[in-house]
């Protein structure tokens, strides 16, 4: 992996992208600080963490003993050391992370292309650098990380899955097994049973490589697996405290009766929010978030319009694209993606499609690779044998 890094062109695009959010947060920072009485944080989540990392590192607690532990040590670590810094150096560290996890999905959406263009018979033009300059650093993923919330690991357990998975692709197992590996581990350490998030796609992913080739059956097993696991995660919910509680905090929330609807169309909801016009109203009434600051509001409206943008230049922007359909590109694609599908599915039934802007920006990095692929699509060969793609 690490042979690309004194050859590779995407990193003036990740340098551009860590200036850009280098840039954001420091008006954020001090408005967040002066402004908000949860001791420089944003209240809420980001509130809970320091509280924990604070105890870990002068109080004596064990920081292991919190849901997220990775962040929390990572965190206590920080104030610990940098006592007269300690946001800053935060989010400067945070930086570097997401700023390693963007070159890493770089590398592999650059590599996911070479291997498309070879088996799939697909030009595509080096505009997707672009493109995913333009989806990972979304300003709503820029207002997730400066928020110093453990979504920042999250990110990074998604790049290390997508590079295991275009590994597998590429015929290399021992590496493509290492990397899932690795991602399901920090993500156990971020949320109890967060490896179900990374080795239960990965386990679709493996299982549908090798049964029948036929797409359309193929399609239909694995979206229905994943219908049925959510339903069983809705069915049981009431038995794990977290989601149970989680939930009744989200069905308050909601307008209207909850039935079956609610259900099917949470995950539109999850994906298009928070959209446009909330975000637009808090910044004339503010009367729409319950904590707020005028950057993270500017920041949530502009990053909406980018999303909305890219959804538009996605599905309708290349429609010729998809009239042209090539069905083993688009099974290719949606494998790549499954881990981020799979999260919009959990968090979609879980809390009807109402979820903080933090879970929101965890989707726009995990479907970015393939919606950034699709958009620098040039042309696509159509192929009528109907079989599996061939390496």
């Amino acid at each position: 992996m690490f042979q690309y890094f004194s050859r590779s062109k995407d990193l003036p695009f990740v340098f551009l992208g860590s200036l850009l959010l280098s840039l954001v947060a420091y008006p954020t920072l001090y408005e967040t600080y002066t402004t908000l009485p949860f001791e420089g944080t944003y209240g809420s989540d980001a509130f809970h963490y320091y509280q924990s990392a604070y105890s870990a590192a002068f109080l004596g607690t064990d920081c292991t003993a919190d849901l997220a532990p990775l962040h929390v040590c990572f965190y206590s670590n920080i104030l610990y050391f940098f006592q007269n810094a300690k946001f800053i150096a935060l989010i400067i560290s945070f930086i570097v992370i997401y700023s390693f996890t963007t070159w890493l999905i770089y590398i592999t959406t650059g590599r996911l292309i070479s291997f498309l263009s070879i088996n799939q018979n697909v030009t595509f033009s080096n505009s997707y650098r672009f493109y995913l300059l333009l989806l990972l650093y979304n300003p709503i993923i820029a207002w997730t990380l400066i928020r110093g919330i453990k979504e920042t690991f999250v990110f990074l357990c998604f790049a290390l899955w997508f590079y295991g998975v275009v590994k597998w692709l590429e015929g290399r197992y021992v590496i493509a097994f290492m990397f899932v590996v690795l991602s399901s581990v920090l993500s156990e350490y971020l949320k109890p049973l967060g490896s179900i998030f990374i080795f239960l796609p990965f386990i679709l992913f493996i299982l549908f490589k090798f049964i029948e080739r036929s797409f359309y059956r193929k399609l239909l097993v694995i979206s229905g697996s994943i219908i049925l696991f959510m339903f069983f995660l809705v069915i049981f919910n009431s038995y794990i405290t977290q989601i149970s509680a989680h939930q009744d905090i989200y069905l308050k929330q909601s307008s209207g009766s909850v039935n079956i609807f609610s259900y099917l169309s949470a995950p539109l909801r999850f994906i298009l929010g928070p959209g446009v016009i909330g975000p637009f109203r808090q910044l004339l009434y503010g009367d729409v978030f319950i904590v707020s600051t005028k950057v993270a509001d500017w920041l949530i409206f502009i990053g909406g319009i980018i999303w909305y943008g890219s959804i538009f230049k996605v599905f309708f922007g290349k429609f010729g694209v998809f009239f042209n359909f090539n069905k083993n590109l688009f099974y290719v694609l949606f494998l790549v993606s499954l881990v981020g599908l799979f999260y919009v599915g959990v968090y979609s039934f879980a809390y009807l499609g109402q979820a903080d802007t933090r879970h929101r920006a965890v989707v726009y990095v995990a479907l970015a690779p393939a919606m950034a692929i699709i958009m620098s699509v040039r042309s696509i060969a159509k192929r009528k044998s109907g079989r599996g793609y061939e390496r």
